[in-house]
Order: structure tokens, then C-alpha cells, then sequence
């Protein structure tokens, strides 16, 4: 695993409570198709429902890798769909979306073959459901939207994301990844 990738991965479970803000921003663009206003709602809901794509990671911050892997394919799959609301939100969020095609880039030849466990999920996340509101329910129905936010709020008020623990965790991730490489 290159330092390359565990520099990504770090970057982004650090900044996560910001790329789900940034996915919820998404989710709320009427520039962007309902289908990839969708996919940012359900790379949302993916987060808050705590299942991991990743076979053998329970809980702690290696809990977060496909989190934020989810987020980051979503955010590709958003910015073929829409380009120019894509660069509008890049340019607002440099430090976030600034880089999408690069992300992109490093995830699929980092993960290789196994990145299609990930495209697997990033073509399900229209159906994902969390608590009974579906992914297409946040972005067509106000109140559902309004939900998710306070859900999401809630949320991020447990989460600590300390950059010790990452470091520690993204030691522990190179077997993880061989877990993946079986599934693929």
C-alpha cells in the first residue's frame, strides 16, 4: 500500500464530518440530476448506517476507510453526471473536491480488481434505506432532507476522529485490504 493512499485515507477520515457536509450540500444542488443527488444521499445514509464493505473491520476509525472511499467513488460517479455543478462545488471546496478525478485515480489503482466491491456498492446507494426514508425520499421530500441533516448532526456530535488513532489504525490496514482482495 502506497504512502500515497494512507495519506488520502488519512486526509479524508479526518476531514469526514466535512465531506458528508459536502454530500449533503450535493444532495440539496438542483444543478445536479436527482440521480446524482441520490448517490450523495445514499453515500449519507451508507456512513450512517455503520455496515462496512470491508469484511472484518468492526468499529474504530478503520470503520471509516469505506466510508470515505464510498464518498469519494460517489463523488466521482457525481461529476460524470454533472461536470459543471461539480466544478462549481470543487471551486467552492478546493480542499475537498478539488481533486476528485486524482482520488479517483489512486483508490482504483491502489484497490485494483476489489475496487468493484465499492462500484457495487456506489450502484446500490439509490436503494439504500435509513430509517425508513429511502436515498430518492431525502432529495424529493423536504422533511426526509431535514431528517437526514439533523441525523448527520447527531451523529458527527460522537464521532472523535483523532489523528493518532488514525495513524495506528492505517497501520492495521494492509491486512484489512488482503480481507477485501478475497471478496473481490
Amino acid at each position: 500500500m502506497s504512502s500515497e493512499f494512507t495519506d488520502f485515507l488519512r486526509a479524508a477520515i479526518t476531514s469526514l464530518p466535512q465531506h458528508l457536509q459536502a454530500a449533503l450540500r450535493l444532495m440539496d444542488d438542483p444543478n445536479i440530476p436527482d440521480e446524482g443527488r441520490v448517490m450523495a444521499a445514499g453515500a449519507v445514509q451508507h456512513w450512517l448506517s455503520g455496515s462496512n464493505t470491508i469484511p472484518g473491520v468492526r468499529g474504530g476509525v478503520l470503520s471509516y476507510v469505506d466510508d470515505v472511499i464510498v464518498l469519494h467513488l460517489a463523488y466521482a460517479r457525481i461529476r460524470t453526471i454533472a461536470p459543471d455543478a461539480m466544478a462549481k462545488h470543487s471551486a467552492d471546496w478546493p480542499e475537498l473536491l478539488g481533486r476528485i478525478e486524482a482520488d479517483d485515480k489512486l483508490v482504483r489503482d491502489t484497490l485494483g480488481q476489489s475496487v468493484a466491491v465499492f462500484d457495487k456498492v456506489i450502484d446500490k446507494l439509490g436503494q439504500l434505506k435509513h430509517h425508513g426514508r429511502s436515498s430518492a425520499q431525502c432529495v424529493a421530500d423536504e422533511e426526509a432532507a431535514t431528517t437526514l441533516y439533523d441525523e448527520v448532526t447527531s451523529a458527527l456530535v460522537d464521532i472523535e476522529i483523532e489523528e493518532e488513532a488514525i495513524g495506528r489504525a492505517l497501520k492495521q490496514l494492509g491486512p484489512v485490504l488482503d480481507g477485501l482482495r478475497q471478496r473481490a
